[in-house]
């Protein structure tokens, strides 16, 4: 025996009239006219529930490309320090330099109180190849290995850079051989 679903249905009794059938028994309720068509189960759920899948993955992605976007940026920002340091260096240029360093770290004791002094007399061919970027905050920390030649040998060696974070800008604040030695190869 199948019973119906709830809905309209023809009266039976009255021509052109209908009656209530809510899915156990018939009701007093009755309207004029022809019976609608039979509700259909709609398909919204399965919009809604694919509308709500795809704003979880916009979401998640959004968030992603965030978290990646601020690590780079923050990596970056030192990485240039030392990019920036490097050319100065090189080249000899004191006005980089001093744009990319702390004004404490270029009036320390080791450059006797003038880095350029010691970068115009004899500014060597480095290569740098950064190892680690650490960021926290407004400091970051920076391990290095550089490499160059001068008439008194080959040298090889690991360097820790200490960052500050200054008006939005990463500055060289300390920057130093991790072993405290810096000699020759061989």
């Amino acid at each position: 025996m199948s019973i119906a679903p709830p809905g309209w249905y023809d009266d039976g009794r009255h021509s052109g009239s209908l009656r209530y059938w809510d899915g156990a028994a018939w009701t007093e309720h009755t309207a004029v006219g022809s019976p609608p068509p039979p509700e259909r189960a709609g398909r919204g759920w399965i919009w809604g529930l694919l509308a709500g899948c795809l704003g979880f993955l916009a979401v998640v992605g959004v968030g992603t490309w965030l978290l990646v976007t601020f690590a780079l940026d923050a990596a970056a920002g030192p990485r240039g320090a030392i990019d920036a340091f490097d050319r100065a260096w090189a080249g000899g240029d004191c006005e980089l330099l001093r744009s990319v360093t702390t004004e404490a770290y270029r009036t320390a004791d080791v450059w006797d109180g003038d880095i350029c002094a010691a970068i115009e007399a004899d500014p060597p061919a480095y290569r740098i190849d950064v190892e680690e970027i650490r960021v926290s905050g407004d400091r970051a920390l920076a391990v290095t290995r550089e490499r160059w030649t001068t008439p008194d040998g080959a040298y090889d060696e690991r360097y820790e850079y200490r960052f500050e974070r200054v008006d939005g800008r990463w500055l060289i604040a300390a920057y130093a051989p991790i072993d405290g030695n810096v000699a020759p190869i061989g």
